[in-house]
């Protein structure tokens, strides 16, 4: 026998047959980490606020354009003019959202034939490879979802939270500048009754 390891009919106690083992690498690009959501909350306002400007500017702009067309029309039937009003042309095109910020991540599909005593087939191997670029696209694309769905959540209550934050700070100031009034009163009161005057320099301890 020249080779014992590969011949069928050798058997072997108490030991197991061998086989083949593959090891693909899979990496793909992840956007799920603080560093790009905070980026994308900052890049969403800032596009957002180019697109608002830019809605304004040509809504100021089309009302010019009907205005001019209007005086045009106007001196044409008069006959003050000849050429008829051409409406300028402008680029109107939003902008768009950058693209999110990505770090590698990799991992490894390992598989092997152990016990088997064989290799693994070309069909085996191409089903292996098409599986870890499913994995790979898969999960690129629903981290990609995850990540807009909670930067579009942020976006939609960066405005109630400022006025709900801006309504409660007013409160807490004017409930804070009552109870250091009544606090100082209070103090007066208790210097009053033992026969003294309160001093600037007391009150504002009594503040602190």
């Amino acid at each position: 026998m020249k080779d014992i390891v590969r011949e069928k009919d050798m058997f072997y106690y108490r030991v197991p047959r061998l086989g083949s083992y593959l090891a693909i690498k899979l990496e793909y690009d992840s956007c799920l980490n603080e560093e790009a959501y905070d980026a994308a909350v900052e890049n969403y306002i800032e596009v957002d606020q180019l697109n608002n400007n830019q809605e304004e500017e040509k809504k100021a702009w089309e009302e010019e354009q009907a205005e001019q067309a209007k005086a045009r029309k106007e001196a044409l039937e008069e006959g003050e003019e000849e050429v008829p009003f051409t409406p300028e042309e402008k680029d109107w095109t939003p902008y768009e959202y950058a693209v999110f910020q990505t770090q590698k991540v990799q991992f490894a599909l390992c598989l092997n034939t152990m016990g088997q005593d064989r290799e693994f087939t070309e069909d085996e191997r191409l089903y292996a490879l098409s599986c870890v670029k499913h994995y790979r696209d898969r999960w690129e694309k629903v981290e990609n979802e995850q990540l807009k769905r909670d930067v579009e959540y942020k976006i939609a209550n960066i405005k109630p939270d400022q006025e709900y934050q801006e309504y409660f700070a007013a409160k807490d100031k004017e409930e804070m500048e009552k109870r250091l009034k009544d606090a100082v009163a209070m103090a007066v009161d208790e210097k009053a009754a033992e026969g003294d005057d309160m001093t600037s320099a007391e009150k504002e301890a009594v503040k602190k």
